[in-house]
């Protein structure tokens, strides 16, 4: 797709294939296939464009539940322009399971105290734990190359947890929450040994 996704997009695609009982020309066994690919708009309304070549012919999509067809070895462009055809896509959409979140909250150098920007997230973050169905949570600890590497293990250890607390505190049951604590070896920022680097002293919260 590359530069023609101008912005972020969905596909849905069906594809089914059926039975034609007279065949082509009269010889049983023939099958017809039918695929349909829609172009959904992202969560902030915007839509990109695809371009979808089947059947030696390409058309463009880049209107909101514009759709292609494919039939046999026909392809067709059609345009949602009833309530009604968006109405039944969305209610597909809402029936499909939410999309994994991630956060990401930073530390102070050497401690379990946030930065100041990561402590006014905290709260929205808490919320949308809590509000996202049946979490599953993996918090992962993480600290500089400051220091020794088994110190950075415990003290990453020792911000998952903390980390797992708050979300405890939220609401979220603690079966559900998976601590996990990778010290030094996976940082955001590569570094020297022994150099301090704000980016990779932080907590990631993956939910899913």
């Amino acid at each position: 797709m590359r530069h023609w996704m101008a912005a972020a997009l969905a596909l849905l695609t069906v594809a089914c294939a059926a039975q034609n009982q007279g065949g082509l020309g009269g010889e049983p066994g023939f099958r017809s296939s039918r695929e349909r690919i829609t172009l959904l708009p992202a969560p902030d309304g915007k839509v990109g464009k695809v371009i979808v070549s089947a059947v030696g012919d390409q058309v463009t999509l880049d209107s909101a539940f514009s759709t292609a067809e494919v039939r046999g070895n026909t392809l067709t462009k059609s345009e949602a322009e009833k309530a009604a055809s968006r109405a039944r896509i969305e209610v597909a959409l809402a029936a499909l399971p939410q999309r994994p979140r991630k956060y990401r909250v930073f530390y102070m150098l050497d401690a379990l105290a946030l930065t100041a920007a990561s402590a006014q997230d905290l709260d929205a973050i808490k919320r949308d734990v809590a509000d996202f169905p049946a979490p599953e949570v993996i918090v992962t600890g993480h600290a500089d190359r400051l220091g020794t590497a088994a110190y950075n293990d415990a003290l990453s250890l020792r911000r998952a947890r903390q980390m797992r607390d708050i979300l405890l505190g939220a609401g979220i049951a603690q079966e559900k929450i998976q601590v996990v604590a990778r010290g030094e070896r996976e940082p955001l920022i590569q570094t020297p040994d022994n150099l301090s680097e704000p980016r990779n002293r932080r907590v990631e919260i993956k939910v899913r």
